[in-house]
């Protein structure tokens, strides 16, 4: 499963998550700096997640965000 497959199914059970920042050696400004390509950063950018956060996050509200990425995992 794509990270945009597993976020759409997580939206549609009202779990909001954000797409990685790029890594700094892949913005334009950056760029002139770079002395490496820096594949494993270029990869978990183009893969990772980020799953709602805040301190108003409940016990409950945790074990639901789990219960549905299990749910759509397995």
């Amino acid at each position: 499963m794509t990270r945009d497959e597993l976020t759409r199914k997580l939206e549609e059970s009202g779990v909001e998550t954000r797409k990685f920042f790029y890594p700094l050696h892949e913005m334009p400004i950056y760029q002139k700096y770079a002395n490496s390509t820096y594949p494993i950063s270029s990869k978990i950018s183009k893969q990772g997640l980020n799953l709602t956060s805040s301190v108003k996050l409940s016990g409950e509200d945790v074990k639901y965000i789990a219960r549905k990425i299990r749910e759509i995992v397995t």
